[in-house]
């Protein structure tokens, strides 16, 4: 496999993008993808793009909870 090269920025964009569209709130989606940009960018694969592809299916099948999380 050839490895591909992305900023953080495009990362961070894409999560945000995939978990609103499975119905992550907002702050929730925003704190997410920051979290996985930024694990991926410290070469963190276990907590990186792999935790976008779960974390949207949690919403997609309504096992969270849409309001933000408790501050």
């Amino acid at each position: 496999m050839t490895p591909v090269e992305t900023s953080r920025e495009e990362i961070e964009a894409v999560c945000l993008k995939a978990l609103a569209v499975h119905g992550a709130a907002a702050e929730n989606a925003r704190a997410v993808a920051s979290a996985i940009a930024t694990a991926e960018a410290d070469g963190n694969r276990v907590c990186g793009l792999y935790t976008c592809r779960s974390s949207a299916g949690t919403w997609r099948s309504e096992r969270s909870l849409e309001k933000p999380f408790p501050k």
